[in-house]
């Protein structure tokens, strides 16, 4: 009786712990089944964030090149918890001769990277290219760059898109390039600035109002441009003795 009750209590430990592995493996397979389901729905959206950003640029290129009307854009921001937009102030800041010239937010879209990762460091062009100041005018006045881990405004993502503007040089009636002996230049400044948080339900909003017109007669010329971790900068490439047109644009910008 003993060596068969030993018998029988030892069979049923052994499937007590068969039903207990089997117990754990499916919660195993779950929680990876559920860690790949949220990356590939991450991916996809960060896919239609790229999306947006693209028609976003593309619209407000068309936007600003009216000089005389003001417009409103608006965008259904994607209808999901795995990314968020942010507004991001200060992400672009132009100086003058040394002087602050002017400030510019940038938008940002990113999702977590307990979901989607790419590593830190990564970037790619989705728009335009490494160049954060343009001598081309019929190019696009903004940048969409695609980037990997990092932490912005004590925000961290696993991938992020951003979206913020360029600056312009281009002399009078000259389209291409600045050439040699032209002594009268445009700059042309677009900036981002974020308005009033309205909760609009879903909506990215974009306000752009007319133009400001300033000019300056300078000696020498140096412009540098900062936006995010890139720097690019103008000194000696605009004559001495030159008219500056300083036209600013400002795109207020509510979620």
């Amino acid at each position: 009786m003993s060596l068969r009750g030993n018998k029988g209590e030892g069979e049923v430990i052994t499937v007590i712990i068969i039903i207990g592995l089997t117990i754990a493996l499916a919660i195993l397979f779950y929680i990876i089944a559920s860690r790949n389901f949220g990356s590939a729905m991450a991916n996809s959206v960060m896919s239609n964030g790229e999306t947006l950003f693209l028609n976003i640029a593309t619209d407000l290129d068309g936007s600003l090149s009216n000089t005389i009307s003001e417009s409103s854009l608006s965008y259904a921001i994607p209808p999901t918890n795995l990314a968020v937009i942010n507004i991001v102030n200060n992400y672009c800041l132009l100086y003058i001769n040394g002087t602050l010239y002017s400030e510019s937010a940038a938008v940002i879209f990113g999702a977590s990277p307990s979901l989607v990762s790419a590593p830190a460091g990564f970037r790619v062009a989705l728009l335009g290219n490494n160049s954060i100041i343009s001598f081309n005018r019929i190019s696009s006045m903004f940048n969409v760059n695609m980037y990997g881990y990092g932490t912005i405004n004590g925000v961290t993502y696993g991938e992020y898109i951003v979206l913020y503007p360029k600056i312009s040089i281009f002399p009078v009636n000259i389209t291409y390039h600045i050439p040699v002996n032209i002594t009268t230049y445009y700059i042309y400044v677009p900036t981002f600035k974020a308005g009033i948080h309205y909760g609009f339900h879903g909506l990215l909003n974009f306000n752009v109002t007319g133009y400001r017109y300033s000019s300056l007669y300078v000696k020498e010329l140096t412009i540098e441009y900062r936006c995010g971790a890139g720097t690019q900068s103008i000194d000696g490439e605009i004559e001495l003795n030159s008219t500056v047109m300083l036209i600013n644009n400002t795109v207020i910008v509510n979620e």
